[in-house]
């Protein structure tokens, strides 16, 4: 049993540190959208506007 969840808990040590190594990589084409939320602190009048953006990366 001990077996078992020493090999559960390094599989999902490798899973959860793999996607790290996603950061130093430099992809050939990324695609991408990015969709929130903005409010202003101008005025009180300010309300929450969608805010969105589309990005296209090549190497």
């Amino acid at each position: 049993m001990k077996r078992v969840v020493l090999f559960s808990m390094l599989v999902v040590a490798l899973w959860a540190c793999n996607p790290a190594h996603a950061q130093f990589g430099n992809p050939n084409v990324a695609l991408g959208l990015a969709v929130g939320g903005a409010q202003g602190h101008n005025s009180s009048a300010d309300e929450w506007g969608v805010q969105y953006r589309g990005y296209l990366q090549c190497e």
